[in-house]
């Protein structure tokens, strides 16, 4: 439904119309949004010690809430808060279902904000003649890449570039939940856009705008007690009861309209004699390259639809792989643009493309009582002989408990690296009924890039520490640990999300820009061929440099092994 907001904003800017959190309530529910990430946030050391910012150090955070002018500003405050962590699984979301759209996306191609989605049925090309690969100048006076700027004041994806790629969505459509001044849209925007001829062609746009703006959070008065402030405990919003399936959940629940993020098929447009097999979970086929037969298969996600999909999901999978062991020469495996889901879902994928043991990641847990409560009742619970519990989730479960009541008796206390998935870190290949190896052992390359993201960091680093081929494209997310929700404050009603645990490879690596380290965190999972997707001639050729660019790094690895 479009909401006309006009009469709406001019009240708003009224003072005294509109009764706000008072200068307390900001405090406490601050106070209760770093308390939050005190007790829960198991990556602090890193985030203090490397990124440099230390989330007890409260004092000008308390300073600029006292000085804030109604909500809006405090919940910007408290977004950039969360934000300076640098962490795709933090985020600050405001209780608002508020959104501005102007029906055309950008993303940032050889360092320019271009135009690559247009919504036709929004905007007609008869009155909107600017194309994909145009060039967005200005919106309503202000560039690109001052809005992009303000928008990573309040969310962060992990590393400089993918924070910028997702801000840029912000510059044609602004979502509240994000934003918090995302209602100060007028009813236009007037934009300019440079045409791919060179000329500068100015639009007036109007803002679609859908849900409910959230211009004040409304009065309530603060309970006293002989002057003492109390606090409040904040809920936790845990999406299962399942403790492992929790540990086990790595995706970003961040809102992204990211072109092809989570698309079942690739961003890029495969070769002319592709052969499409299969579509829907995956995306396979085969296609040609000179005297070579090529397989490929695109991983879109690592969160199957229910748990009871995946008896139907590896089946599938294991026939793709049987037909490519039979029919193919080298194997692309595409998990570009990947938003996660589940890490012993992805290392399950693993087990059916690398034909010799490997080392499991691991995840070392920041423990509270809610954790030790949960894996105590679980543990009691499926000890009951008449569920029939295999003996090893046994074993997992009272081992996990034992570490995490050590740690929580420390002082922020983690536990060490635990297996994710199984009672040990070893892992093997797939075994049909007859005991035989149902792994891919021809030569295979993985494609990633800044939002292959969550579990697909988890299935980049697993497959590189394999040694199994190169990784080629760009650099991952980053996004190193396992998320969970919480409320963020009793007054402000906001939610926020925090990594209870973190992602750890089985050795540490060097990068340029961090200290040798086995965290995936911030880090991310590096490309062996560094192939960057994000440039015009690949927007405008749907991709096909960056295809012939990915097929020479499958046929050389084919030659590679082939000379072994």
């Amino acid at each position: 439904m479009r909401i006309i907001l006009a009469s709406c904003l001019l009240l708003a800017s009224a003072s005294g119309l509109f009764a706000e959190l008072s200068a307390g309530q900001k405090t406490l529910d601050f106070q209760i949004l770093a308390g939050v990430y005190a007790k829960n946030y198991a990556l602090y050391g890193w985030k203090r010690d490397v990124i440099r910012f230390d989330l007890f150090d409260l004092q000008p955070w308390l300073d600029r809430i006292a000085k804030s002018k109604g909500d809006l500003a405090f919940y910007e405050i408290c977004a950039e808060y969360v934000a300076s962590l640098n962490d795709v699984h933090s985020s600050f979301l405001l209780p608002s279902n508020f959104r501005a759209d102007l029906g055309f996306r950008v993303d940032i191609y050889d360092g320019k904000v271009l135009i690559d989605q247009i919504d036709r049925d929004v905007l007609s090309v008869d009155d909107f003649p600017f194309d994909i690969g145009d060039e967005l100048i200005s919106v309503d006076g202000a560039s690109p890449d001052g809005i992009i700027a303000n928008a990573s004041r309040f969310l962060a994806f992990g590393n400089t570039r993918s924070t910028r790629r997702y801000s840029a969505f912000s510059v044609s459509v602004r979502d509240q939940m994000v934003y918090p001044r995302a209602v100060e849209v007028g009813e236009n925007a007037a934009i300019v856009v440079r045409r791919q001829e060179g000329t500068l062609e100015n639009y007036t746009v109007p803002w679609v705008k859908t849900g409910r703006p959230l211009l004040s959070n409304g009065p309530v008065p603060t309970p006293k007690s002989s002057g003492i402030k109390t606090a409040a405990a904040a809920k936790h919003f845990a999406p299962t009861t399942d403790p492992l399936a929790l540990l086990d959940r790595h995706r970003t629940n961040h809102i992204l309209n990211l072109k092809g993020f989570g698309d079942p098929q690739p961003v890029f447009r495969l070769p002319s004699n592709f052969v499409n097999r299969r579509n829907g979970v995956f995306f396979s086929g085969t296609f040609k390259s000179g005297a070579l037969n090529i397989g490929f298969i695109r991983i879109p996600d690592f969160e199957p639809a229910a748990a009871e999909d995946l008896g139907s999901i590896y089946p599938f999978f294991e026939r793709e792989i049987k037909y490519f062991q039979a029919n193919t020469d080298g194997l692309v495996i595409d998990v570009m643009r990947n938003p996660g889901g589940f890490g012993c879902y992805a290392e399950n994928l693993l087990r059916r493309l690398i034909p010799y043991q490997f080392q499991s990641i691991g995840i070392a847990v920041r423990p509270t009582l809610y954790w030790l409560n949960m894996f105590s009742d679980e543990l009691e619970l499926e000890s009951d002989p008449q569920y029939g519990v295999p003996q090893w989730r046994l074993d997992l479960l009272a081992a996990y408990l034992k570490q995490m009541e050590t740690a929580n008796a420390e002082n922020r206390g983690m536990t060490g690296p635990l297996p994710l998935c199984t009672f040990r870190f070893e892992r093997d290949p797939a075994m049909d009924a007859d005991g035989n190896s149902m792994a891919y052992t021809k030569p295979a390359i993985l494609l990633t890039d800044e939002f292959t993201t969550s579990a697909g960091d988890i299935f980049a680093a697993l497959f590189q520490d394999a040694k199994r081929g190169p990784i080629v494209g760009w650099r991952t997310a980053g996004a190193g640990g396992s998320i969970n929700e919480f409320s963020a404050g009793v007054y402000s009603e906001s939610t926020t999300s925090a990594a209870t645990s973190m992602l750890l490879r089985r050795a540490p690596v060097v990068t340029p820009d961090f200290p040798a380290t086995a965290l995936i965190e911030n880090v991310g999972v590096r490309p062996d061929v560094e192939i960057d997707y994000m440039t015009k001639d690949n927007l405008l050729k749907n991709g096909r440099p960056f295809v012939d660019l990915f097929i020479k790094a499958i046929t050389a690895e084919i030659q590679r092994q082939q000379q072994k």
